[in-house]
């Protein structure tokens, strides 16, 4: 049950967000020539990602360790919520003020999210 909740959870805010969750590898040569408005979607999507699963990062090996009841469901529903109303604010807000950031800054910061997601993925493994 809590791996469906997750599941469902997880693809649930991935389709709220206005970007979706893209799957290439970004390197310093394909993102410089890109602008800084393309570079902001890049850098929230990979944070609505990150919202998504680093709740989720502790329990996703759990092995059947968490109990299945309505305290615990409430708890993930009260989460899922919390956690999709950070995405949104995120989205909502450093849409408009990422765009100011120094380019090369916000091309460093894509690619440490990009490693930090990725050593997540592989602790989900």
């Amino acid at each position: 049950m809590i791996k469906k909740l997750l599941l469902t959870a997880t693809v649930s805010l991935l389709c709220m967000s206005s970007y979706g969750q893209d799957t290439l590898t970004y390197n310093r040569q394909n993102l410089a020539p890109m602008g800084k408005v393309a570079l902001t979607k890049i850098y929230i999507q990979q944070m609505d990602h990150l919202f998504a699963t680093v709740v989720s990062l502790p329990l996703s090996n759990a092995k059947g360790n968490v109990p299945d009841n309505r305290y615990v469901q409430g708890l993930w529903k009260n989460i899922n919520k919390s956690t999709y109303v950070s995405s949104k604010g995120l989205r909502e807000n450093a849409g408009d003020l990422l765009p100011y950031a120094d380019k090369d800054r916000l091309i460093d910061s894509i690619l440490f999210m990009q490693d930090m997601l990725n050593s997540m993925d592989k602790m989900r493994k």
